[in-house]
């Protein structure tokens, strides 16, 4: 898949609970941002990236890239971010990363993008043998913002309840590592 037609999407619009509060994007992991590592993965992969945030927009955008912020200021989680992030997609496909999972490299991305173009599902989740990882996947743009937006105005508020919505498969990694979820500070320790 040629990377013109992918946009990447990072979500760090959240509340920060499991860091007492903090912008977790923004959190060091190994010395760097959080969201360094997401760019990281991203950029082999795609043309431009689109950065989900709340709060510190000027320190993002220092990124050089487009940042979004959901509709409403009360953090109401990671389906508000990507309603507001693919509302901004111009390309026919996106692949979404949540700004924690610094291992995850651009094997992920690229293999995820791979699939989505070879079937014939909107929406491919990532996977390990132990879980599905229902905020790393790639999807076709238009059938997604249009099932995003309905199930938004139906009240459903998860990723999961919304991707349930569409015809989603699964991509699975066998390396448990890649999905190191740094949402805590100990783990952002590791």
């Amino acid at each position: 898949m040629s990377s013109a037609s992918v946009t990447g999407i990072v979500l760090a619009g959240g509340r920060g609970a499991r860091l007492g509060g903090a912008d977790k994007g923004l959190q060091r992991y190994r010395g760097r941002p959080l969201v360094e590592y997401m760019l990281d993965c991203l950029l082999p992969v795609v043309a431009t990236v689109v950065i989900s945030a709340n709060r510190n927009l000027d320190v993002y955008r220092a990124y050089r890239h487009a940042v979004v912020s959901d509709a409403a200021n009360d953090f109401a989680g990671p389906l508000a971010g990507l309603l507001a992030s693919l509302t901004a997609v111009t390309t026919d496909y996106a692949l979404v990363l949540p700004c924690d999972m610094p291992l995850l490299g651009s094997s992920v991305p690229a293999r995820l993008l791979d699939a989505l173009q070879c079937r014939h599902e909107q929406l491919l989740l990532a996977a390990d043998p132990l879980r599905q990882h229902y905020s790393v996947f790639a999807c076709r743009t238009e059938p997604a913002l249009a099932s995003l937006r309905s199930a938004w105005d139906d009240g459903v508020r998860s990723l999961r309840g919304w991707q349930q919505r569409l015809d989603c498969g699964v991509v699975t990694f066998t390396d448990t590592k890649l999905f190191l979820n740094c949402n805590t500070s100990d783990m952002l320790r590791g």
